[in-house]
């Protein structure tokens, strides 16, 4: 028997959510969400000595090359940006060379450090690396230099502005339509800026990520966006993992794994960091830092570099079921859900769990939350 409340109620939902995609024209009902599998993980790039480190290693590749180049961090009497290049799909490295550095210990170049690297419509290139200089010590720069292909000799523009950053680390670059996005880790946040000179930069704002990562970087494919980062066990440094965490908007983020563990996932023993990833064929491949024992004076000296593979699978999470309401006050409670402002204040039936639930802090209606409701409602 047909019952009329139960269809009445059906179609006021029915009506609601067609109405919400109507005004949220980029809703979808599914996410698409990545799971990670390590099949690999072993060093690429060795120490330059003793006292010495290499890290931030951020790869370059573009289809139609025949190579993959990687831009990293080492010091040797002062940390210098170099380049490596590799021709047999990662196996092996080229032997590597300086690139950009800096002359003198009280210019702001001193040190110069985890670069990022972006080309133009024009194929120009362009690189982002962080700068310091040892005579004070507590400010750091973001510096921008051009090349053209193949990035190898770099003509030294300075400092970007805004300089005003406090605490800042792993800048990340895109271009795309004229526009240069640039992602920064600030405090702790990660931040987003952007330019259409490439050199001055403005809107800056605060992603909803994941907070207190002591280095990162954003990687896009396919619509995603990923946000790599190492951060500690417990929020203090140094770091002893690397997560992922993935957004639909670009603007929220939301963890989704641990990559690696020291001691257990990788093959480091002490500490993990400056994860960049380069993400091919449904194969992540993630270039970090690591160490195994922790350095005299600083806990990152003598890094090495790694190359951790996973093989990526998707999951298609959030399809609509409208067969999983199984009474009325199921559909009546999601309609209030759906309008109500403060939904942490809200209890649904305790058969619809909220467990696995993050609520907006701003409070918007979340479709895809209401999504799992019709999910999980039994």
């Amino acid at each position: 028997m047909i019952n009329p409340v139960r269809c009445t109620l059906v179609s006021v939902i029915i009506v609601i959510i067609i109405s919400y995609i109507y005004l949220n024209p980029n809703v979808s009902f599914a996410k698409t969400v990545p799971n990670f599998s390590m099949t690999s993980d072993q060093q690429i790039i060795g120490s330059a000595g003793k006292y010495t480190s290499t890290y931030s290693p951020y790869p370059l590749h573009r289809n139609g090359w025949q190579s993959t180049l990687i831009y990293f961090c080492r010091n040797t009497s002062r940390d210098k940006v170099w380049r490596t290049e590799s021709w047999d799909n990662l196996k092996t490295w080229t032997k590597p060379e300086i690139v950009v550095q800096g002359n003198n210990i009280d210019d702001e170049d001193d040190l110069s450090c985890a670069a990022s690297v972006t080309i133009d419509k024009n194929g120009l290139w362009h690189m982002y690396y962080l700068t310091a200089k040892r005579s004070h010590p507590l400010k750091v720069w973001i510096h921008h230099a051009t090349a053209p292909a193949p990035g190898i000799n770099w003509t030294k523009l300075g400092s970007i502005t805004p300089k005003d950053f406090e605490f800042i680390d792993s800048p990340t670059i895109f271009y795309k339509n004229g526009i240069f996005e640039l992602y920064i880790i600030e405090q702790g946040y990660l931040k987003k800026l952007t330019s259409t000179d490439g050199h001055n930069f403005t809107n800056k704002t605060t992603l909803n990520a994941p907070h207190g990562a002591t280095h990162g970087s954003v990687y896009k494919q396919d619509g995603l966006t990923y946000y790599f980062y190492s951060i500690s066990t417990d929020n203090t440094p140094p770091p002893e993992t690397i997560n992922v965490a993935i957004s639909y908007d670009e603007i929220n983020f939301e963890k989704i794994q641990t990559l690696l563990e020291v001691g257990k996932t990788s093959h480091y023993k002490k500490y993990i960091w400056t994860p960049h990833a380069l993400i091919s064929n449904n194969v992540l491949n993630l270039f970090y830092a690591g160490v195994d024992v922790e350095g005299d004076g600083w806990w990152g000296l003598d890094t090495t570099m790694s190359l951790a593979k996973f093989n990526m699978n998707f999951i298609e999470d959030g399809d609509l079921n409208l067969d999983n309401l199984t009474n009325t006050i199921d559909y009546v409670s999601l309609a209030k859900y759906l309008f109500t402002t403060d939904k942490s204040q809200f209890n649904l039936p305790s058969h619809i769990t909220m467990k696995n639930f993050d609520i907006n802090q701003d409070t918007k209606i979340n479709l895809l939350d209401s999504i799992e409701i019709f999910k999980r409602a039994q």
